[in-house]
């Protein structure tokens, strides 16, 4: 643009020009309100003769002129691009030479290329940076090469939205803070926990989260509950449920920890509240006091028919009431958490002995091997 020109040079300049140009800026700054006003859009017509040719800008301020009173700088350069094509057009067809196929694939490529860059630009600003390296991948796979337009299209999107499935369910279960975020339904040794595998299918399609049904894993000390239940809580973040797992003396010290500020207090326990699932480890394996009870009382009041929520611990059902301290506090626990819940059977086989003696043992044999 000619933006360092006086009024005068501006003048001058499309003077040179042609007169039809002359007449253009002539009128921009004879009917602005303020000389120096239309300056820029001056300096930007007067570019176009850089752009393509003087000819060819004194042409398309001819034809503008013919359009409008007071032709706009998009009038003048759609003109000019428009003449410069019909240019080129006439100049190719009075050459009776034809072009070398070689030619005019270099003009395709560099014109892909350049289409290539602004496409990758503007999906840039529309965040969408993930479709522009997917379409990268696809240009660079020759196996796509004869796939139509619209086939091209629907693969592209199949990957974008499998990529972005993919990222969602990493981030839940990294979100989620499982014990074991590895654990999943396919490695269950159903054998060794006597379980039906039927019984872990049906609840692997969450069929519980919709009907906002408790699950209760009780058993001895190594028996595989907390696995069996981040595998659960695995799969439904699979799913894209959202899912937390949290032991029960972090659960009563971050309500303690939050006690002397009733906001903060209620806010972190409507926030925990609001789990599609909420894995409570080690339930009830220490006995609680008359404000963890409160506690508790309040976020299974806000989960109750909502949210599912998945108990593991050693006790048995029967001793949980005693647990929470007995009285009417324990019955409206107890009230809101097993009339809607289901016991996953476990048995007395302590799977992390037998697990940690097999890796033991092949340890060893890989030692004095």
């Amino acid at each position: 643009l000619r933006k360092n020109l006086s009024v005068d040079a501006l003048r001058d300049r499309a003077r040179e020009t042609g007169p039809k140009t002359f007449e253009v800026i002539r009128r921009m700054f004879d009917e602005a309100k303020v000389e120096e006003q239309p300056m820029q859009t001056a300096g930007a017509i007067l570019s176009i003769a850089d752009i393509y040719s003087p000819q060819i800008l004194e042409k398309a301020c001819d034809k503008a002129l013919r359009q409008y009173h007071m032709p706009y700088y998009k009038t003048i350069y759609s003109n000019a691009k428009s003449i410069n094509s019909e240019k080129e057009l006439t100049e190719f067809k009075g050459n009776n030479k034809k072009p070398e196929l070689s030619e005019v694939r270099v003009t395709t490529e560099k014109e892909r290329q350049q289409m290539n860059i602004e496409i990758k630009k503007s999906l840039s600003v529309l965040e969408l940076g993930d479709l522009a390296r997917i379409i990268e991948m696809q240009e660079k796979d020759i196996k796509l090469v004869d796939l139509s337009y619209e086939k091209r299209l629907e693969l592209l999107l199949e990957t974008l939205i499998q990529e972005r499935e993919n990222r969602l369910i990493n981030r839940l279960i990294k979100n989620a803070y499982f014990k074991y975020p590895s654990a999943s339904i396919e490695s269950l040794d159903y054998d060794a926990r006597q379980i039906k595998k039927s019984t872990i299918l049906n609840l692997a399609t969450m069929g519980f989260v919709a009907n906002a049904t408790n699950l209760v894993i009780t058993g001895p000390t190594g028996a595989g509950k907390t696995y069996l239940a981040c595998a659960l809580g695995v799969e439904a973040c699979r799913q894209t449920y959202r899912v937390l797992y949290i032991r029960m003396p972090d659960l009563m010290r971050n309500f303690e920890n939050q006690s002397d500020n009733l906001r903060e207090l209620t806010k972190y326990r409507k926030r925990i509240g609001n789990y599609q699932i909420l894995i409570l480890d080690e339930w009830l394996n220490y006995k609680l006091t008359e404000k963890d009870a409160k506690n508790l009382y309040e976020l299974f009041e806000q989960r109750s028919g909502n949210n599912s929520t998945i108990f593991v611990g050693q006790y048995p059902v029967d001793e949980w009431h005693n647990r929470l301290g007995g009285g009417t506090q324990a019955d409206s626990i107890m009230d809101r958490i097993i009339h809607n819940a289901y016991e996953i059977p476990t048995n007395e086989t302590n799977l992390r002995k037998l697990y940690d003696s097999k890796k033991l043992k092949r340890l060893v044999d890989e030692i004095e091997a």
